[in-house]
């Protein structure tokens, strides 16, 4: 799975200066390995000088645009598995109707500074001026795919079907889907839930359960694709250099968003800790749509109605 990597310098910054910037990263990048290291830096196209685990150095590396591409796809940013996740395999709430689901995907705001004649393309629904991240995450909380730099005001199914148009950029493995919000269309590859449905566990409080197919499709439906909200709320947490008002250049605030979420992958492969959001106690995003009209597909539309109300058939007594 491709990494996407805008043209350029870095303008200075290092994969390493963006982890100090950091609340979690302090070592992070001491204690990586040699690929880990390789890939953070071909991921902020700078040059990095760490110890590894074993005490050894890691040189000062110099990557061409070929190299910088490679090593972010094929060692830290990977293509999730075709296999039915443990999380879905695992329960009843989930398994067998989204036994085909590889991960969800939504977009982020993030801080961006940028000439005066370009920021009113990157105002959009804030008050303040950003770059809206594409991301697709698995059930590990694992970063699939990343593409940063939008303009904040570009609506998250225009930089959707940009990542599906790019050269070996986004791809749904074939018969695969990942659930999105309500902001996107239902369609082959893409689930979102039923749009003005209840959704968030938040509004099925105290006894005030699902009262119809839709109600519980949505409920089950939020409780996977939060796992991106997730992801991305642990980021954010790890790494405050994105979440603050950036004095880089933009082109090196795009390789900062991605040198950040290699390492946040590489961290996850050591397990979780304590920067992830916790799933009852997140604060989930609003999904009634982003005020852009979308056409359903169909056939997909139909095949959401029968997993809906199969689900609803074979609830039993469970309320969520």
């Amino acid at each position: 799975m491709k990494v996407i990597v805008a043209d350029g310098a870095a303008g200075g910054a290092t994969a390493a200066e963006a982890a100090s910037g950091t609340s979690v990263a302090d070592g992070a990048v001491a204690a990586a390995d040699g690929a880990a290291a390789a890939a953070i830096a071909a991921a902020a196209g700078v040059s990095i000088a760490r110890g590894v685990a074993d005490g050894a150095a890691i040189g000062k590396m110099e990557r061409n645009a070929d190299e910088k591409e490679v090593a972010g796809r094929h060692e830290i940013i990977k293509a999730p598995s075709t296999e039915t996740p443990l999380k879905i395999r695992n329960s009843s709430r989930w398994y067998p109707y989204f036994k085909d689901c590889v991960g969800a995907i939504d977009g982020t705001h993030i801080y961006a500074r940028v000439p005066a004649k370009m920021q009113s393309a990157f105002r959009g629904r804030k008050h303040y001026t950003t770059q809206n991240v594409l991301a697709a995450v698995d059930f590990d909380l694992k970063f699939t795919y990343v593409l940063a730099g939008w303009e904040g005001s570009a609506h998250d199914a225009t930089i959707l079907a940009d990542a599906l148009e790019r050269e070996d950029g986004l791809s749904v493995p074939e018969g695969k889907f990942y659930l999105v919000d309500a902001g996107y269309a239902c369609r082959p590859g893409f689930l979102p839930p039923y749009r003005g449905t209840r959704y968030h566990l938040n509004e099925f409080g105290g006894r005030n359960y699902p009262t119809n197919p839709r109600e519980l499709f949505n409920l089950r439906h939020s409780s996977l694709r939060v796992t991106v909200e997730r992801a991305f709320g642990a980021l954010k947490n790890r790494f405050r250099i994105i979440d603050n008002k950036p004095f880089h250049p933009f082109k090196t605030q795009v390789k900062l968003v991605l040198a950040c979420c290699i390492l946040h992958n590489w961290i996850m492969g050591h397990g979780p800790d304590e920067v992830i959001p916790l799933e009852s106690t997140w604060e989930p995003n609003s999904v009634n749509g982003h005020g852009v009209p979308v056409d359903d597909n169909a056939t997909w539309a139909s095949v959401r109605d029968e997993w809906a109300n199969e689900i609803w058939a074979s609830r039993g007594n469970a309320h969520l």
